[in-house]
């Protein structure tokens, strides 16, 4: 189930739509969930643009969606436990069952695919965006 912004008027009714849409196409997994488009605006933008995102998702990561499939997805859920961990090494190695430093280690490979450094505020923005145009309904 999508939910919308809450809204004051009648005629804002197509675009809470819209958006109640959108949040929907951005739940994770195949199986029934709840999401509200606050939640993550970030993903929402990703959702409303999919040309775009699809773009994003080719400059950004190529180098690592070209990586043979264990190792692809290896580095991806690294990087989506990292950022679920506010950008944690510690506590993404604890979700990962793993220990910190090879959380350490796979940022670091992504960072030399991408050319992007996860400390640069900017780069880490294009990444996680890049992240959930993969995750998304169109992503790999």
């Amino acid at each position: 189930m999508g939910f919308s912004p809450c809204f004051s008027s009648l005629r804002d009714t197509p675009r809470a739509l819209r958006f109640a849409r959108l949040a929907l196409a951005g739940l994770e997994g195949t199986g029934p969930g709840v999401a509200r488009f606050d939640d993550n605006p970030l993903a929402m933008v990703v959702a409303a643009a999919p040309a775009e995102a699809a773009h994003l998702m080719e400059v950004v990561l190529r180098p690592v969606l070209d990586l043979p499939a264990a190792e692809r997805a290896r580095l991806l859920r690294t990087l989506e436990h990292w950022f679920a961990a506010a950008g944690s090494a510690g506590a993404a190695a604890k979700t990962l069952f793993v220990h910190p430093n090879t959380v350490r280690y796979r940022l670091r490979r992504v960072e030399e695919l991408t050319g992007r450094s996860l400390s640069d505020p900017r780069a880490t923005a294009d990444i996680g965006a890049a992240l959930l145009a993969v995750r998304g309904p169109r992503g790999n």
